[in-house]
């Protein structure tokens, strides 16, 4: 609610406002276009259009872009309020500016305030799309509670990144490793990271061994023999240092082989 009044009221013999109003001050109730028809001494006439804005309302409207980096923040919302005015702003993360700048994605709300101490309220929302990492790994598992285990990490895109295993490892690929559960943490050049895990378990793959002997006939020139079945097959490791399935012109004695422990004896014919 205002009032419009004509000043110098006293040069004027008659007043007549678009509302009908014949008085020097007419009220209004809300913006729009008025007018006034005055009228002098003379009978001379004069108009006045007078355009009453609405400083009550304002708009608020924006652009987004988005948060493209995982390390330094690089987004930003450009908002304009129309219409001009002496505005004051107060976001949901703190700032009193008109405009944000190097935030990260997430939800952003500003209440703006004109000099009318009116306000109006929006939200924006800023994406994410720093580059994603993708991680798959294929892993060899450790045996017979050996350290020999592996883990072959696939990364992409391909670009350059840094890895942080949790057994210290900072290479793609770890190997050497006894059975249990590992965790790396890839970070590219842009700051984003990834992280996957691997386990590797212990494998005693169970076998079967069973041997054949062929007694020592000889003093002179050795002609004993074994001949092993082993399921499944496998490598060879003697106590005469032989690295064959099976060894022949032996002399009597006992002999081991791998880790199965088993003992056969050839006797001297």
């Amino acid at each position: 609610m205002g009032t419009l009044t004509v000043t110098n009221s006293g040069l004027f013999s008659s007043f007549n406002w678009s509302d009908g109003s014949t008085t020097p001050t007419m009220e209004i109730f809300g913006p729009g276009l008025y007018s006034v028809t005055v009228t002098d001494i003379a009978g001379c006439n004069a108009v006045e259009y007078i355009d009453v804005l609405d400083l009550t309302s304002f708009g608020i409207t924006g652009t987004e872009t988005p948060n493209s980096s995982c390390g330094a923040p690089n987004g930003i919302i450009d908002i304009t309020v129309s219409p001009a005015d002496s505005y004051t702003y107060a976001w949901s993360n703190g700032a009193s500016s008109e405009d944000l700048v190097n935030i990260s994605g997430g939800s952003y709300t500003v209440t703006v305030t004109n000099q009318n101490m009116c306000t109006n309220t929006l939200v924006f929302g800023i994406l994410d799309t720093g580059p994603s990492i993708q991680l798959d790994q294929t892993s060899t598992n450790a045996t017979c509670g050996q350290s020999n285990g592996s883990i072959n990490l696939i990364v992409s895109p391909a670009g350059s990144y840094t890895y942080a295993w949790s057994n210290g490892a900072t290479s793609e690929d770890i190997s050497n490793l006894a059975a249990g559960t590992y965790n790396v943490t890839v970070t590219g050049s842009s700051g984003c990271t990834a992280t996957t895990s691997a386990t590797i378990i212990n494998d005693n793959t169970s076998f079967t061994i069973t041997g054949i002997t062929t007694d020592n006939t000889s003093c002179l020139t050795p002609n004993g023999s074994i001949s092993l079945t082993i399921t499944p097959s496998g490598s060879f490791s003697w106590s005469n240092g032989a690295s064959l399935e099976d060894i022949n012109n032996l002399a009597s004695g006992s002999y081991s082989v791998n880790r199965s422990h088993l003992v056969v004896c050839i006797y001297c014919g």
